[in-house]
């Protein structure tokens, strides 16, 4: 995995959550594999929002690398 950015979070609204039956917020990330920009995203609970920036983007990155060694994305 090469590249990894985070792009944006989003928060999300109660409508949205309720309807999709997703979390509080997200990430969305890219990185690059065997030469494609691949989208990774994340989703996070309340539980999340007292962690830091920089924790967040640490677990999202976990992740991701996690979803790209085992050819998921």
């Amino acid at each position: 995995m090469k590249n990894f950015c985070i792009e944006r979070i989003e928060f999300f609204s109660d409508e949205i959550k309720k309807e999709k039956g997703i979390g509080d917020f997200g990430i969305v990330a890219t990185f690059e594999q065997d030469g494609k920009k691949k989208y990774f995203t994340m989703q996070f609970d309340e539980k999340d929002f007292e962690k830091s920036i920089r924790e967040l983007m640490e677990i999202a990155r976990e992740e991701c690398e996690w979803v790209s060694t085992n050819e998921i994305a």
